[in-house]
């Protein structure tokens, strides 16, 4: 999708996650809108290994948080 719908999807998710107790939401779209294309395979739309590892790493932590807060 176009950048503005990357964008458009973060907000909403950000909206649907703020109704929902204990839900975080984890923006992403920075990882969609950079210029290297090694986050995305050949057909240049969908994430790579690499971008899926770097999605990972940002969610990672929260969810370590939320474990340990168990």
């Amino acid at each position: 999708g176009s950048a503005e719908e990357v964008d458009e999807n973060d907000r909403s998710a950000a909206r649907l996650s703020s109704h929902y107790r204990g839900v975080k939401f984890v923006p992403l779209a920075d990882l969609v809108h950079q210029v290297d294309r090694s986050l995305h395979v050949n057909d240049q739309i969908h994430p790579s290994p690499k971008a899926s590892a770097a999605k990972g790493d940002r969610i990672a932590p929260i969810i370590a948080q939320t474990e340990a807060r168990r």
